[in-house]
């Protein structure tokens, strides 16, 4: 329910990229930038640029957890915050830099200067996305249904909609504009 009153509260570009990130993926298929190449050491290295923790407290922290979305936010709750909204478009841009930066010291740096400025929830939610490990609590059929219900559509042409799509996002846009048949 809240997903589905969420999703009625965005624009069509906005829609789209909640829809796309809900479903734990930072582009939609066919995108032309559809890998990040970011894993967990990569965000290691931007956590402790944007923290300014040592390497050790970061092991110390990172040992007690079994995932490194856990461990971005509990290193960043260690550090001084100035945390100042970002936009969904914002969140788009740093992704597409990201896809296209040159190699790996340009995206931990770009990561680092983003983390900086997300409250510690928000980087373990962009961390997520950005390894791939995003878990709303609940799988892909769930996500349909509050697609379905933001837009008065059917479940079953949600699902079948994403299916011969394969792009939530895509999707959720079609159902918002009542062009799902």
């Amino acid at each position: 329910r809240l997903i589905s009153e969420y999703l009625r509260t965005l624009d069509e570009s906005q829609l789209m990229l909640a829809a796309t990130w809900l479903g734990g993926r930072a582009f939609g298929r066919g995108h032309p930038h559809r890998h990040l190449k970011v894993g967990p050491a990569l965000v290691r290295q931007a956590l402790l640029k944007a923290s300014g923790l040592p390497l050790a407290r970061y092991r110390v922290i990172s040992n007690t957890q079994n995932e490194t979305a856990r461990t971005s936010r509990l290193v960043m709750e260690e550090s001084e915050l100035a945390p100042t909204p970002r936009s969904l478009g914002e969140i788009e841009t740093l992704f597409e830099t990201l896809a296209t930066a040159a190699g790996s010291l340009e995206r931990s740096d770009l990561m680092a200067e983003n983390f900086a400025k997300l409250h510690p929830k928000e980087t373990e939610s962009l961390v997520r996305i950005l390894t791939g490990g995003l878990r709303i609590g609940s799988g892909e059929g769930i996500l349909e249904e509050a697609v379905g219900e933001a837009f008065s559509q059917k479940g079953s042409a949600i699902r079948e909609a994403h299916m011969l799509l394969g792009d939530l996002g895509k999707v959720a846009l079609l159902a918002s504009k009542g062009h799902l048949d």
